[in-house]
C-alpha cells in the first residue's frame, strides 16, 4: 500500500486514560507510500519509536509494543511473526475498545499479508479498519457525524494502502479513484505531504494503466514540491518512482540522475531495503542503456 512511495511523517498519538502516556510520546503510524512491490513505491509500516519499552509491562502498552515488534518483523523481512504479534495487538485494542489503534493495527497487519501474498487477508483486513473508521464503501464516505482530525488521517493514511493493495490486485481503475479520494482528505488537514503522497500513487495507479506521460507529469509536479522537502522515505521512494517513470518514457540519463539520487538518500537513511530496491530499478535503466549485440 506501501507505502504511504515511498516518507516520514511523524505524528503522535496517545493511548486514552494512560498513565504511562509519556513513555510512548513517539509512536506515529504508517506512511503509506508503498513501492508496487519491489520495483515502485515502499511498504510504509505504522511504528513506534525506539524507547526502552520493554521494560514497561502496562496493559494500556503493550500493543504500542507489539506495533514496533511487529515494524522490526516486517522491515527483516520475517512476515509469519509480524503477522502474529500484530493479530495480537489487533486483539488487545480489541479488548479495550480503542477501535482507533485497532484499526492502525488491522491496517499494518494488511501490509504484511500483501506482501506475503495473503491478498484476501489483506482485504479483509483493510475492509474491517475502515468499517471501525465509519468509512462507507458503497456510498464512499464516512457514515460519522463526529470527524476528528485523528480519525481524518488514519482513514486517509489507510485507504492509502488500500490503493496500493487495488492496484496489486490489477484495479487501476479503482485504485486511482480511491488515490483521489485521499488527496481530498489531506487537503481537509491541511496535509502537504499527504497530499503529495496521494499524487504519487495516482501516478502509479495512471502509470500501471500505461498513461506514462499522464504519470510522468504528476510525479514531476509531486517531485518539485519535494525538492524543499528534508530527506525522508517518502522524498527516497518518490525519486524511484519518478526514474521508473523517466526510464519507460526513454529519458534515460534523467532517470539514472534521478534514481542515483534516489539511493543516496536511502543510503543516508541507511534504508537497505530501499537501497536494494533503488539498485535494482538503476539496473532496468543502465540496461535499457546498453545497445543490443547483434546476432548473427
Amino acid at each position: 500500500m506501501m507505502s504511504n512511495l515511498f516518507k516520514v511523517i511523524k505524528k503522535y498519538f496517545y493511548p486514552p486514560k494512560s498513565r504511562y502516556r509519556k513513555w510512548i510520546t513517539r509512536s506515529f503510524i504508517f506512511l503509506f507510500i508503498f513501492v508496487f512491490y519491489i520495483i515502485f513505491l515502499p511498504i510504509t509500516f505504522a511504528k513506534q519509536a525506539a524507547t526502552n519499552i520493554s521494560t514497561i509491562e502496562s496493559a494500556v502498552a503493550r500493543p504500542g509494543q507489539l506495533i514496533e515488534q511487529g515494524e522490526s518483523f516486517y522491515r527483516a523481512g520475517n512476515f509469519q511473526e509480524a503477522v502474529t504479534v500484530l493479530q495480537q495487538a489487533v486483539r488487545e485494542y480489541e479488548s479495550q475498545k480503542d477501535y482507533i489503534y485497532q484499526a492502525v493495527a488491522l491496517s499494518n497487519l494488511a501490509l504484511v499479508y500483501q506482501q506475503n501474498g495473503s491478498f484476501k487477508d489483506a482485504e479483509n483486513a483493510i475492509d474491517t479498519s475502515l468499517n471501525l473508521l465509519g468509512w462507507d464503501a458503497k456510498k464512499q464516505k464516512l457514515k460519522v457525524k463526529s470527524q476528528t482530525s485523528k480519525m481524518l488521517e488514519v482513514l486517509a493514511q489507510t485507504l492509502d494502502i488500500q490503493a496500493g493493495l487495488q492496484l496489486e490486485l490489477g484495479r487501476t481503475e479503482i485504485s486511482l479513484a480511491t488515490s483521489q479520494q485521499v488527496e481530498k482528505f489531506w487537503q481537509q488537514l491541511g496535509n502537504n505531504i499527504g497530499v503529495t503522497r496521494s499524487k504519487i500513487n495516482q501516478a502509479q495507479a495512471l502509470r500501471v494503466s500505461g498513461f506514462y506521460r499522464r504519470a510522468l507529469d504528476t510525479l514531476l509536479a509531486a517531485n518539485q514540491h519535494l525538492q524543499n522537502q528534508p530527506d525522508s522515505l517518502m522524498k527516497v521512494a518518490a525519486l524511484r518512482s519518478l526514474g521508473n517513470a523517466l526510464q519507460l518514457s526513454g529519458d534515460l540519463e534523467k532517470s539514472q540522475e534521478t534514481l542515483e539520487a534516489s539511493i543516496n538518500i536511502a543510503q543516508k537513511l541507511q534504508l537497505s531495503q530501499d537501497i536494494s530496491t533503488g539498485e535494482f530499478s538503476l539496473g532496468n535503466t543502465l540496461g535499457s542503456s546498453v545497445p543490443v549485440m547483434l546476432n548473427y
